[in-house]
């Protein structure tokens, strides 16, 4: 999160709703305790202020995190278009030629390659990576391939290359966020020292009515 400026999780439509009913609350229990309201009357204000703000935020959480894993579902799906390939046969002729470079090569040398491929960063396409897996398999060398794959699988998304956009980074950070804001809090954030500070609304009753005893019949 940003020390700089608000966390994009609070500035999410449900969490300003929640905030805005805690205040109109604390408002009204004011305006009420000034025209000698009944004291059971405006704990029964609170009590159903606090249930309407612990609904606002699960209902909200539940939907913004819906509407995130659809947006990350669509990012997915247009990365998947987008690697249709517009010349199939070449793509072919690409992958015939490699999978004969692969299978013409000894057991050192296919080790060298795999390891040289990835320390100088040469990215493998998907069908490449998944090649050099089977084959360091099939050749019974998996085990000393297992760890500098399986590290340049994770490192790389492999097959799933879209995680490491930017737009994909921010909606599933954005969706860890609004997991971790327990709904039990009002969250807000300080810009000056950069930390999230926390109000138990559902503490409210706790001495909003301290020396206030109005019971009119």
């Amino acid at each position: 999160m940003s020390k700089l400026s608000k966390p994009t999780v609070l500035e999410l439509p449900y969490q300003k709703e929640a905030w805005n009913l805690y205040n109109n609350m604390l408002n009204e229990v004011e305006r009420k305790k000034r025209t000698r309201e009944n004291t059971d009357d405006i704990k029964f204000f609170i009590t159903q202020s606090i249930r309407d703000i612990k609904q606002t935020l699960n209902e909200g959480r539940t939907e913004a995190i819906r509407n995130i894993d659809l947006e990350l579902e669509s990012i997915r799906r247009s990365y998947e278009t987008e690697r249709e390939y517009t010349n199939p046969q070449q793509e072919l002729l690409q992958r015939q030629d490699f999978d004969l470079k692969l299978s013409n090569m000894e057991d050192t040398e296919f080790i060298d390659y795999v390891h040289n491929r990835i320390d100088n960063g040469n990215r493998m396409e998907n069908y490449e990576f998944q090649r050099v897996k089977a084959s360091s398999k099939e050749r019974g060398l998996q085990d000393r391939l297992r760890t500098k794959l399986a590290f340049y699988a994770e490192e790389t998304c492999q097959g799933q290359e879209y995680r490491l956009t930017e737009e994909y980074q921010e909606k599933e950070q954005l969706r860890e966020d609004i997991q971790v804001l327990s709904t039990d809090f009002l969250w807000d954030y300080s810009v000056l020292d950069g930390e999230m500070s926390m109000t138990p609304y559902q503490d409210s009753m706790n001495g909003a009515l301290d020396g206030y005893d109005v019971n009119v019949q």
